[in-house]
């Protein structure tokens, strides 16, 4: 096979955007589907609990996370569903890290379509707070804390009253900010808890995801190695969980040589008209493309991540009592009990408030190399847009070199003097959109364990 033909079928993958959705091949490739709940369910067991442990690593002085293998080591900690950051150990003698992020969305809305947004919404709010998480561990925290306590007793006696009072006051303000580049992170687990509109993300950063045990050979740049290996990724990618935001590493089982792929999302509205339904399909699926090769940059390339935490939090309290002396005052006798009581009330108080507030911001800036392999696709309900960004390292030497050769070779051939057999093919044979039907369901967003060699 020439060499050219990857090429061709590099650009097909960059440019092709479309509703259909044929098998899954290095040709053309369609939507993943997610694996059973048993599947699922055993992806995310502990195979071996007895040999996980949790101790001080004296190397990094602090808690490590180690198991038999690092997939005991790491679901582990997932099955906690709890917010943070704690790190693995791996067979091979280096450090991985674990992040979970919360996110929330109500359910209480009556467009369908503000549902689903504000439910993938969820996902992109724990997904920047695992990031958060991982960027505080790797690269340390600023704290800023200052706490004020204030009291004050007071005493006044007249000749014929007595008045006690004390006030207490205090303040704390706490800022926390964070900063941290991060690369070669994977989404590992998603998990919505549809009853309570809570979503948890967890992302994963082994040696092996951040790309040290990826070789590329000779062996592995030539055509015929290239697309029997990009078919294996493709059926791995098939047969697992596509997440919302993020990505995940395919290892090639022909060359040995690891993938990165980088996922996306984006809710289609819902619209009447055929024509402006049309357009709604495609630019979900043109977002979601758009943000498949966003988050395939930010693994690869990197991910500038900055969070900014602030709690202030104020407590008053007042109490003032009055002590009148005894006198033959016949205006004493007209005050009730309950009059008394609601003195007393009025003249005892409590106040507290509290402010929190908090800004993640996560930036990618930077090139994807040639030959990454791009592609959108929809729901069974045309409700969601999914799509994926794949790089692969030989793709990319095979595509660089395939370029070169199409900058220097000539296509113009000398024009014939007479005749034009040439026939005109139509520029959109077929833009018709599939009867694609919305249920009106407000259904569970995805949830498992992404499948993946870490």
């Amino acid at each position: 096979m020439k060499k050219s033909v990857v090429l061709a079928a590099v650009m097909l993958f960059v440019c092709s955007v479309s509703y259909a959705a044929p098998k899954f091949s290095a040709d053309d490739f369609t939507p993943p589907v997610q694996a059973s709940d048993e599947e699922q369910a055993d992806l995310l067991t502990v195979q071996n609990p007895d040999d996980v442990t949790t101790e001080t690593d004296p190397a990094v002085n602090r808690p490590v996370t180690k198991g038999l293998t690092v997939q005991d080591a790491i679901n582990a900690i997932v099955q906690r569903h709890e917010e943070g950051c704690d790190m693995i150990a791996t067979p091979e003698g280096g450090y991985g890290f674990v992040a979970t992020g919360l996110g929330t969305y109500r359910k209480d809305m009556q467009n369908i379509t503000a549902l689903r947004i504000a439910q993938r919404n969820a996902y992109v709010q724990a997904f920047m707070q695992a990031k958060s998480q991982m960027a505080g561990l790797v690269s340390g925290i600023a704290v800023e804390g200052i706490t004020n306590f204030d009291s004050q007793v007071s005493a006044e006696d007249t000749d014929k009253e007595a008045t006690r009072s004390s006030d207490s006051s205090s303040a704390e303000s706490v800022r926390i900010a964070v900063a941290g580049v991060l690369k070669g992170f994977v989404t590992y687990n998603v998990y919505d808890d549809f009853a309570n509109g809570l979503v948890y993300v967890t992302i994963v950063s082994t040696p092996k995801t951040r790309g040290k045990f990826s070789r590329v050979t000779d062996s592995t740049i030539n055509a015929e190695s290239i697309n029997a290996g990009l078919n294996a990724v493709l059926a791995e990618i098939q047969s697992g969980l596509v997440p919302l935001v993020g990505g995940r590493v395919v290892e090639d089982p022909v060359t040995g040589e690891i993938a990165f792929v980088g996922f996306g999302s984006a809710v289609v509205r819902q619209e009447k008209n055929p024509a402006m339904r049309a357009q709604l399909l495609r630019v979900a699926q043109s977002s979601a493309g758009l943000r498949a090769a966003d988050a395939l940059c930010g693994i690869i390339v990197g991910d500038s991540t900055r969070s900014e935490s602030k709690l202030d939090e104020q407590t008053k309290e007042s109490m003032t009592s009055y002590e009148q002396a005894e006198a033959a005052d016949p205006m004493n006798t007209l005050a009730t009990s309950g009059d008394i009581a609601e003195a007393e009330k009025a003249q005892n108080e409590f106040r507290n408030s509290m402010q929190f507030s908090q800004t993640i911001e996560s930036a990618r800036r930077g090139t994807l190399p040639p030959g990454v392999m791009r592609r959108a696709w929809l729901d069974d309900e045309g409700t969601f847009a999914y799509a994926i960004a794949i790089y692969r390292p030989s793709l990319t030497n095979a595509a660089t070199r395939d370029a070169k050769e199409m900058r220097e070779t000539p296509i113009i051939q000398p024009v014939e003097p007479y005749g034009n057999n040439g026939t005109t093919d139509s520029d959109n044979p077929d833009s018709r959109t599939p009867g694609y039907k919305d249920s009106g369901e407000f259904r569970r967003g995805n949830t498992g364990t992404v499948k993946q060699s870490i």
